[in-house]
């Protein structure tokens, strides 16, 4: 994990989201016990985020999708190769 490559494009990206004013929370399903490493690899490539949390639900055999239910409107995407035009 620590030597994992950087997407550049995607941190300058969401960085500017950032520096726009949007909250960005990574929402991660990396345990806690990889916390160390994913906050020093995310210092190290200077990934602006305002919280990170862990322990995502994993999609598993017998749960084939993803769901977030919240009483507020929430912006998810999947990050593929490049954000949507239309968030950029």
């Amino acid at each position: 994990m620590a030597a994992a490559r950087p997407f550049r494009d995607c941190i300058r990206k969401l960085n500017r989201l950032h520096r726009d004013g949007h909250y960005i929370c990574i929402f991660t399903a990396r345990t806690d016990e990889h916390m160390d490493v994913t906050i020093r690899w995310l210092i190290k490539h200077r990934v602006r985020y305002d919280k990170i949390l862990f322990n995502k639900p994993r999609i598993t055999r017998r749960h084939r999708g993803y769901y977030y239910i919240d009483n507020a409107e929430v912006g998810a995407m999947r990050y593929e190769k490049d954000f949507p035009k239309e968030l950029i």
